[in-house]
């Protein structure tokens, strides 16, 4: 409850209960947190004070500094911790992810925070909910369980699907057998990995995948690790596909609060009209990450969907090669000018592999 001039105190913000808590956050070790477990105890301070988060000022931060039990004059992006939970979309994605051991090992603020905006929300979240589905859909209580380490070799070991998946399996949970009906919980495991489960849980997982061979281990690597340049490249890179299919678009006009780039890929839409539910469907198959299926959401909408995240999922795959010197030219080449996709000089870009990979995914 507020006090009786109708401020909350930081005296009056409650731990919350120890049986829901991940962690023991104390003001010694509150500096030295991971970003994902700061991001918990936000979560807790904001339900029991949210007026503190509806103004960010100096006094309010003051207030959530020493909720949190950080020390200001330490290295720690508070201001970007706010400005992620007021973002309702990037608030409930981080929420989503940081349920998860691996959302909470791999969380960066200052990341996230150059995420928000750039206009391709639904690529990112894809990737997020990719993991976390997969995770959902493992035993051993996967979602609390499994570290980023384990997912780095789970996502790198296990790239095929159906029975091919079942000599990868193997080689990665007991790399010392290899014929199946040898395999048991008291079978040698793997050293270091999902260290936190004992052998019959252990066995339990391994089985658990064995049985569902269906499932994607996305290889999130590159995501966790993008920097605010590499995500411009991925929006720079889909600029120039919306500028096909609308070349009346004038992006030397819009501003950095610009709305328009908050729903970039919206401006697929009436080109992608001519799409039905069975071609959307088939298109949704090229995609390494899957999409929600929204009963509401119209062909064209998916269709939009599906596209920038083919493009996308092609570019970060690629990501070294379009920053390499020669090709990174082409980001802005085009962009800055109404006449320069007409030019000569804007189709060589098609010569290099890159370029021409994105056009080909686009003709589709």
């Amino acid at each position: 409850m507020p006090s009786k001039n109708g401020k909350r105190s930081v005296d009056m913000i409650k731990e919350p209960p120890r049986k829901k808590r991940r962690f023991t956050r104390t003001p010694s070790t509150a500096d030295q947190a991971r970003h994902g477990d700061t991001w918990i105890w936000l979560i807790e301070v904001a339900a029991q004070a949210p007026e503190w988060f509806e103004l960010t000022n100096q006094e309010n931060e003051e207030k959530i500094a020493l909720a949190l039990y950080l020390d200001r004059k330490a290295d720690f992006p508070l201001r970007e911790l706010v400005n992620l939970y007021q973002n309702r979309r990037w608030r409930d994605m981080a929420r989503r992810w940081c349920r998860s051991r691996v959302g909470r090992e791999t969380l960066h603020i200052c990341q996230w925070v150059g995420m928000i905006g750039l206009g391709i929300d639904d690529f990112f979240f894809s990737l997020f909910d990719a993991v976390l589905h997969t995770l959902s859909q493992l035993p051993a209580d996967a979602v609390s369980n499994v570290s980023w380490n384990d997912w780095k070799q789970m996502s790198r070991r296990l790239t095929n699907e159906g029975k091919k998946r079942e000599g990868e399996l193997r080689q990665l949970f007991y790399p010392g057998h290899t014929v199946k009906k040898y395999i048991n919980p008291s079978t040698e495991r793997r050293s270091g990995f999902l260290a936190v489960l004992d052998d019959a849980a252990y066995w339990q997982m391994y089985d658990g995948i064995l049985r569902a061979p269906g499932l994607r281990f996305m290889n999130i690597n590159a995501l966790i690790t993008l920097s605010l340049r590499e995500a411009k490249t991925l929006l720079q890179v889909m600029r120039h596909v919306v500028s096909w299919v609308d070349p009346k678009v004038e992006w030397a006009k819009a501003g950095k609060r610009d709305k328009d780039k908050l729903v970039l890929r919206k401006r697929l839409i009436p080109a992608l009209k001519h799409f039905d539910v069975l071609s959307v469907k088939m298109c949704g198959t090229r995609l390494r990450a899957g999409i929600a299926r929204v009963q509401e959401r119209r062909e064209a909408e998916t269709a939009s969907i599906i596209l920038q995240q083919e493009v996308l999922e092609f570019v970060l795959d690629n990501l070294e090669t379009f920053m390499a010197k020669k090709v990174v030219e082409y980001l802005k080449n085009g962009l800055d000018n109404p006449n320069g996709m007409e030019s000569n000089g804007y189709a060589r870009r098609f010569r290099h592999p890159t370029w021409a990979g994105v056009l080909n995914i686009v003709r589709w």
